[in-house]
């Protein structure tokens, strides 16, 4: 069901974990469609409780990612077994309006992107402190909770806000959709939310890749015969990487950008 839901100061929503939560150890991605006029609220809670790592193997942290909304505007909190890290967004996002936020992570690099209507990606970036890279989520043991967390969990001291007032819609983890609707546990979440208009966002010509993808372009629409300057702008955590080929009958081995 994509039916987004109407989350108030009591609604509690645990929904089921992806069956790809663990591929979030390296690499994370968050999104989701939100709109609220209240200037602080939990948005989602990722992670484990205190103590549970002592349920899983090999796993000596409680390992959690929280988004909330303090004073008007988006903060990460995360740690990965070095201790927490605030990431705050500098879009004032508490204006009764849809927003689309983006979380991404790579190991120890962390970055927030607020898509709003008729405005260019606004996007912030920090780090994680400490030696520990790897997000560690187990199917069983870890939480995802979405607008509101149950008062009988053990979480973190660093969460603020444990409950939401507004929508939220169409939220992905690891761009797996997860469904509001198919829950594990809930209170007070009987209304939905009625549906967005689709955001008018500035168009993009940029392109994301995840180490295992590629763009092929059509050769009848650039001449290369003669002289030729290529200019591209990118930026990467990865330390190699093809970002550009061009040959005749060429047979390389490619590490993918």
């Amino acid at each position: 069901i994509k039916l987004g839901v109407q989350f108030f100061e009591n609604t509690t929503l645990q929904v089921r974990n992806p069956e790809s939560m663990h591929k979030a150890a390296t690499y994370t991605y968050l999104s989701m469609y939100f709109k609220t006029t209240e200037r602080y609220g939990l948005l989602t809670f990722v992670g484990n409780e205190k103590g549970s790592h002592n349920q899983m193997k090999r796993v000596l942290t409680d390992d959690y990612l929280a988004l909330e909304v303090r004073g008007g505007y988006l903060v990460l909190v995360m740690d990965l077994g070095s201790g927490s890290q605030s990431i705050k967004h500098d879009t004032y996002v508490s204006d009764g309006k849809w927003h689309q936020v983006v979380v991404e992570r790579t190991g120890k690099t962390c970055s927030i992107t607020v898509r709003s209507e008729d405005q260019n990606d606004a996007v912030v970036e920090g780090f994680l402190p400490g030696t520990y890279s790897v997000f560690n989520l187990d199917q069983k043991v870890s939480k995802f909770f979405i607008g509101g967390v149950s008062d009988k969990l053990s979480l973190p001291d660093t969460l603020e806000n444990y409950h939401f007032d507004g929508c939220i819609e169409d939220v992905e983890f690891g761009e797996t959709p997860i469904g509001l609707w198919d829950f594990v546990y809930a209170e007070n979440n009987i209304e939905g939310c009625e549906e967005r208009n689709e955001l008018s966002i500035p168009p993009s010509n940029g392109l994301r890749f995840s180490g295992s993808g590629y763009v092929i372009l059509p050769r009848k629409r650039h001449q290369f015969s003669s002289e030729t300057t290529i200019k591209m702008l990118f930026k990467t955590y990865a330390k190699d990487g093809l970002m550009f080929l061009i040959g005749k009958n060429v047979s390389v081995l490619i590490d993918f950008f």
